[in-house]
């Protein structure tokens, strides 16, 4: 009785250490590549509303706290050398 006892407890004692590295190796990283994925579509929709509004307004203004940040093409004279 006291042997199927001990082999019961080892049992869980595995099956909780294999559902904790499932965890760590398998659920979390893909949570992680989930929140990755959509921060990477959050900041290309950002730079394409950027890019969208510098073309009709010709230029961009950010302001952050207290500071403004004003964003505007440059155009690299002709006769500049490399």
């Amino acid at each position: 009785m006291e042997n199927k006892r001990i082999i019961q407890i080892l049992v869980v004692v595995i099956v909780v250490l294999a559902l904790i590295i499932g965890y760590f190796f398998i659920v979390k990283p893909m949570i992680n590549k989930s929140a990755t994925d959509n921060q990477v579509i959050g900041f290309n929709l950002a730079i394409q509303g950027i890019l969208q509004q510098l073309q009709q307004q010709g230029f961009v203004r950010m302001t952050i706290g207290n500071q403004t940040l004003i964003l505007v093409p440059y155009q690299q004279p002709q006769n500049a050398t490399q």
